[in-house]
């Protein structure tokens, strides 16, 4: 019996475009599924394609050379979004490309507009890692990190656990060595020393332990003492710059495993290989 014909044909569709996408041809992958949003049924099937529309547009922002065109790109990027959210308010996917585009076309604006902008990204973050209870998503948890080690009001500490809980939910099959590479910068910066460390870890269990929602627990991440697959014995054994070596090979690892990757990870891997010999 021929099961496969049973398969809804805008999963093939997706399967398709999301290829375009790793493949890092953003332009096509807009166009395709410009095609595909009029098939789409109203509800959580169209939001699928709009997130993806805006994920599509995001990119192409990026590669934009001037600022009137990455505005351009990051304001359709958001339209995209907020309709995906209109479709489907329960879709993480349409609110974290919300966030995204949001706080790439905030890095074009003033800082006072960057820092009204912060609080919309995590607004959206919020709604991802608390009220949809998506403790596993490491797109949300990497944005989190990253806006909590930039902005100068928010605790770096947090950040490293929240980009340590981000290489953790990596999902299989996938590298993500920006996540890695994250991390290991937000180490770096910190640099604290093995002690410092350890007793950190031991006076953040019990926060760990009695937080309420996913983003205060996880901002005490090493207190619940983790098994995290780069780190060998405990959090509290090793130094920042020693964990930030150890999570770049776990990178180094996981794009061997893995040849075929996105087309950006192959430059951020000799990126990589570098970090990796200035640290040994």
């Amino acid at each position: 019996m021929q099961h496969f014909l049973l398969i809804p044909l805008l999963l093939l569709q997706f399967a398709g475009v999301d290829r375009l996408f790793t493949e890092a041809k953003y332009v096509e992958c807009e166009k395709a599924l410009q095609e595909m949003l009029p098939q789409a049924e109203p509800g959580h099937e169209s939001s699928e394609v709009l997130w993806r529309l805006s994920r599509a547009v995001l990119l192409q922002g990026d590669e934009a050379s001037t600022v009137k065109a990455k505005r351009e790109f990051y304001t359709r990027g958001i339209e995209y979004a907020e309709k995906a959210i209109e479709e489907d308010p329960k879709n993480p996917e349409a609110y974290m490309w919300h966030s995204g585009n949001i706080g790439r076309d905030c890095l074009t604006r003033s800082l006072t507009e960057q820092a009204k902008a912060s609080g919309k990204v995590q607004k959206d973050l919020t709604i991802i890692l608390n009220r949809l209870g998506k403790s596993k998503h490491s797109s949300a948890w990497h944005a989190l990190a990253e806006l909590y080690w930039r902005h100068p009001f928010k605790s770096t500490d947090a950040a490293v656990n929240f980009a340590r809980r981000a290489v953790a939910t990596i999902p299989s099959g996938e590298v993500r060595l920006i996540t890695c590479n994250l991390l290991a910068d937000i180490l770096l910066d910190r640099g604290w020393g093995a002690d410092k460390r350890a007793k950190e870890a031991a006076g953040n269990a019990e926060k760990f332990q009695s937080a309420k929602t996913n983003i205060d627990k996880y901002g005490f991440y090493d207190g619940s003492v983790p098994q995290l697959p780069w780190v060998k014995g405990s959090l509290g054994e090793m130094t920042d710059r020693e964990e930030a070596l150890a999570v770049l090979r776990y990178a180094q690892s996981r794009y061997n495993a893995y040849p075929e990757t996105h087309a950006f990870e192959q430059a951020e891997y000799k990126n990589l290989l570098n970090r990796i010999k200035e640290l040994k």
